[in-house]
This record gives C-alpha cells, sequence and structure tokens, in this order.
C-alpha cells in the first residue's frame, strides 16, 4: 500500500523496501492519484539508491502524465537535472586526477 510505501521511504529510509512497494504500486493501482504517488515515490527512491538511469526514466515518464501538477513538474525537472549533473560529477571524478 501506499502508506507502507512512505513509512519505508520517509521514516525508515530503506529506499530499496520503499522502491519495491512504489513498484508494486504502480502495478496494481488503478486509482490516478495513487499512481502519479508512487511513481514519484519510485523516483525518489531509484534517487537514494544512486539507480539514477532508472530515475531519469521514470521522471520522464512522470514528466509525461497529463495530471501532473506545475509544483510537480518544477520538483521533478530539478530531479533530473541533479542526476544528470551527480552522474556527470561521478564520470568526471573518475577520469580527473584529484588535485
Amino acid at each position: 500500500t501506499i502508506e507502507m510505501a512512505k513509512i519505508y521511504y520517509f521514516e525508515l529510509r530503506s529506499y530499496d523496501s520503499a522502491k519495491k512497494y512504489f513498484q508494486e504500486l504502480m502495478k496494481n493501482t488503478n486509482n490516478s492519484e495513487n499512481q502519479l504517488e508512487a511513481l514519484r515515490g519510485f523516483v525518489r527512491s531509484c534517487y537514494q539508491l544512486k539507480d539514477y538511469q532508472t530515475a531519469d526514466s521514470a521522471a520522464n515518464v512522470l514528466l509525461s502524465t497529463k495530471s501532473v501538477t506545475p509544483r510537480l513538474s518544477r520538483i521533478t525537472r530539478k530531479s533530473v537535472i541533479t542526476v544528470k549533473c551527480s552522474r556527470i560529477t561521478m564520470l568526471l571524478s573518475r577520469v580527473l586526477p584529484v588535485a
């Protein structure tokens, strides 16, 4: 349920378990509000787990949803930018020597 997913994410900070609950909820809900909430939680969980590629893909799905609010759109776009910057920083740290 959405409540369990939120508990794992926000209270227990067990992002792997939260990701699984959000993913299960995305598959099994017919309620569009819960679908959006699950997708948003899934994106957040993937980001916390440093699964940036999955977070980016899911964020793009979220942004393409017609019922996404302007506020959620802004937050998601910022997350996508943060993810891309994190990936660039990680890649640069691998190839550039530390001064």
